[in-house]
């Protein structure tokens, strides 16, 4: 499993030759995202692989790293190269979302 990490973000999210992939629920979503994520829940990835362009590795995120580390299964199952967040959203949260709205980001 390759993994990419809270230092990486800035470089990869600027990157168009990367999907970036948040597999959380709609409503985990719809709650709070890294931007340019386009969220696929992993219960429905199977059916909606056809969305996810062939060629570009894929960076994954869920809430805690087990529903993208599925993901990533399924994904290199079928032909693609993955990227699994080292944490998670809830890690993400913790440390950028929660700094920032303290004031001791950056």
């Amino acid at each position: 499993l390759k993994q990419w990490h809270l230092e990486d973000m800035d470089k990869i999210s600027r990157d168009k030759s990367v999907v970036l992939l948040d597999v959380r629920t709609v409503g985990e979503f719809n709650m709070g995202h890294m931007d340019g994520f386009k969220n696929i829940p992993v219960d429905e990835l199977r059916e909606r692989i056809n969305e996810i362009e062939k060629g570009k590795p894929v960076y994954l995120i869920c809430q805690s790293g087990l529903r993208s580390y599925i993901a990533s299964r399924i994904l290199e199952g079928n032909g693609y190269e993955t990227y699994n967040f080292s944490g998670g959203f809830r890690f993400y949260d913790a440390v950028v979302l929660k700094t920032m709205a303290s004031g001791r980001y950056g």
